[in-house]
């Protein structure tokens, strides 16, 4: 799976890490590995020093916030039916949503719980777009660091370990 959008990294560099990232993230219901794009680049790009994991890790954030306005744009779409139905499951997501709000979302976009559903409902409640934008980035921000920065330190720790 690396191997299909290395040479992508290479030829691209940080272009293809937004694109990538941004295509990703916006698909809804097939899980593509965003991850594994923003660790591999955080690991091709330590020539440049710390500030390339930094780059990637920023580059790939706001693509994958804006990413996720797909999930919440089907979610907005599907608000008709949603109000209409009313039923307890879509009760207990407005309650979720009035009780953590912005905090909620960035919990979700960093960690692996299924972000895709948080902008759903998030759409569908009628969350304001630049609250869940500001939220979503965040939270990816800070997952999209932490990958980043794992993937310039582990790349160069298994090349060490290979060439023993």
């Amino acid at each position: 799976m690396v191997i299909a959008f290395t040479p992508l990294l290479q030829q691209y560099g940080l272009i293809a890490v937004f694109f990538l990232s941004l295509a990703f993230n916006a698909s809804i219901f097939f899980p593509l590995p965003a991850d594994i794009v923003v660790f591999t680049a955080g690991g091709m790009f330590a020539e440049i020093g710390l500030f390339g994991p930094l780059l990637v890790a920023v580059f790939a954030a706001i693509a994958a916030g804006i990413g996720e306005l797909t999930a919440f744009g089907v979610g907005r779409g599907a608000s008709v039916v949603a109000l209409r139905e009313r039923h307890k499951h879509f009760e207990r997501a407005e309650d979720f949503f009035n009780k953590y709000g912005a905090f909620g979302i960035i919990f979700f976009s960093f960690t692996p719980l299924p972000m895709d559903l948080m902008g759903l409902l998030a759409g569908a409640l009628f969350y304001d777009v630049k609250k869940f934008l500001v939220a979503a980035w965040v939270g990816k921000l800070i997952r999209c660091l932490i990958l980043a920065f794992a993937g310039y330190y582990g790349v160069g720790a298994v090349l060490s370990i290979l060439s023993l």
